[in-house]
């Protein structure tokens, strides 16, 4: 298998803007090299792995780390995830960013993996 040399990304996000702030964010999560490492699609539907299950549970599980945050909706996909996540201002005092929770799904899953 020939993997290719990761591109330089075009940063997306908002100069000046705080991702802390209480609000429905839209994220797209995508595998290293673009290796499909949680399943595949078979007959239009998307039929997990076993890494996919652990995509899907430490993202379920991120509520109850972060007290303030909640699920909307998300999909995975074979080397993607795509979701939309609310951050509120309700909880304790302490404060996430979109980073943050972003950070720790990124190295809590791939020390899973």
């Amino acid at each position: 298998m020939n993997i290719l040399p990761a591109t330089e990304r075009k940063n997306l996000r908002l100069k000046n803007y705080d991702y802390s702030l209480p609000g429905y964010y839209y994220i797209t999560l995508c595998v290293q090299n673009r290796l499909c490492l949680f399943g595949n699609i078979l007959n239009k539907k998307m039929n997990l792995n076993d890494s996919g299950k652990m995509i899907l549970e430490v993202f379920n599980h991120l509520p109850n780390k972060f007290n303030k945050l909640f699920l909307d909706d998300f999909v995975i996909m074979p080397n993607h995830l795509h979701a939309i996540i609310i951050l509120t201002d309700k909880g304790p005092t302490n404060q996430i960013s979109l980073s943050d929770i972003v950070q720790y799904f990124k190295t809590y899953t791939t020390n899973c993996y």
